[in-house]
């Protein structure tokens, strides 16, 4: 999709100012693969280096890069096929408070190295002051503060713990893997409130008619946000 390529492009090569006062591009890819290895290994380890993902949807393969995607559709009731099932907690290994892990370090003869961490205080008071760890290996980034913003986007896209499956009709086609949705559903009190689209599937509902679920996970804007004091 060239479109989708076009506009990740353009949000990895956005410039991000540092605490010194010093600039970088928000994402960059800078690494070595082995072709022994297999595609479906290497690709996460290329989304990685931008917070992304890249789905394949039919013959087609989108890439999206680590950046809050402003929705355009929005599904109600009156797009249900069925009734939605949610589950507002995630597991413990699922979740964190803080994020670790190593990136490449140009200052170490391009070995691995350990990026500083990233840690949500007001999550670790949530957790009753457990510490609970979520390691990265970003084998594709080798700047150490790209990867403690790439570190935020994970550690608080964990504290999102609603998911849940949305039974639509064929309406729910237009919204694709990978992208954002807004959901109204009065029974729950929400009113565009966004939802990141896990997956899609064709599916026959109970009435006998195609439709298309989805599953979806909770987003938000702010967890894209930084600032240098953060």
């Amino acid at each position: 999709n060239e479109s989708e390529l076009i506009a990740a492009a353009n949000i990895c090569d956005e410039t991000i100012t540092l605490a010194d006062g010093s600039t970088e591009s928000r994402y960059t890819c800078n690494g070595m693969i082995s072709l022994a290895e297999k595609p479906v290994d290497i690709i996460p380890k290329l989304a990685s280096s931008m917070a992304g993902y890249v789905v394949k949807i039919g013959a087609t393969w989108n890439i999206n890069a680590g950046a809050y995607d402003t929705p355009t559709l929005e599904l109600t009731e009156t797009d249900l096929a069925g009734a939605i099932s949610w589950q507002s907690l995630v597991s413990r290994r699922d979740s964190c408070n803080g994020v670790k892990g190593i990136y490449i370090e140009p200052g170490n003869l391009w070995q691995p190295g350990d990026f500083p961490p990233v840690v949500s205080d007001t999550a670790v008071a949530d957790d009753n002051g457990e510490q609970v760890w979520h390691d990265l290996r970003l084998e594709f980034t080798d700047s150490g503060t790209m990867a403690q913003r790439i570190a935020k986007i994970d550690l608080l896209r964990t504290r999102q713990p609603l998911t849940g499956s949305f039974p639509g009709k064929l309406s729910a086609f237009r919204d694709v893997p990978g992208k954002t949705v807004l959901l109204t559903i009065e029974k729950y009190g929400w009113s565009s409130k966004p939802f990141w689209i896990a997956e899609g599937t064709f599916a026959v509902n109970a009435d006998g008619t195609l439709g298309y679920h989805l599953s979806l996970r909770e987003t938000a804007p702010e967890i894209y946000d930084w600032t240098t004091d953060e």
